[in-house]
């Protein structure tokens, strides 16, 4: 029985190659705004950091030289999404998730020890808290980002079946 989809000699690849090749306006809007913040904010701690009239201390470089690096790696997400000419399956979900749980991870643990070395018990458990909900927010975006990305595999193996 045919379900009206069934083109002979078309292969799941050809089919879903066609699905998906094209961004939304909303979609591509979205990156192209997520890499110009990106590189804005990156352009603009770079530039405070090295227009500082004295040298700073080797925190506050690590500090700004991170926050180049996360802000320049949000860019180079948006670039090679907005770049792609093949479908993406979710995968640029399950890599900005990646990024996410990365970022809240490492500035979860900088947050955290810095407020524990100046002797701030309160600021600590803040920071722990904050960073414990932004991190468990990015785990779960891993979480839906992944079964999506299994699901649309698990219909392209059905789809090679027929």
């Amino acid at each position: 029985m045919s379900d009206g989809h069934d083109e002979p000699g078309v292969s799941a690849d050809d089919i879903l190659s066609r699905l998906d090749v094209l961004m939304s306006p909303r979609e591509r809007f979205k990156y192209v705004a997520l890499l110009i913040v990106g590189l804005a904010a990156a352009g603009l701690l770079a530039t405070l950091w090295m227009t500082e009239p004295e040298p700073l201390p080797a925190r506050t470089q690590a500090a700004f030289g991170a926050l180049v690096a996360l802000n320049l790696s949000w860019s180079v997400l948006a670039a090679w999404v907005l770049t792609r000419r093949r479908p993406l399956h979710a995968g640029d979900a399950v890599v900005a998730a990646r990024l996410a749980v990365a970022a809240a991870l490492v500035s979860t643990v900088a947050s955290v020890s810095i407020a524990v070395l100046r002797g701030a018990p309160g600021a600590a458990a803040a920071a722990g808290l904050v960073g414990l909900l932004s991190l468990g927010a990015a785990l779960v975006m891993l979480g839906r980002a992944r079964r999506r990305r299994a699901a649309l595999f698990e219909r392209r193996r059905r789809l090679s079946a027929r």
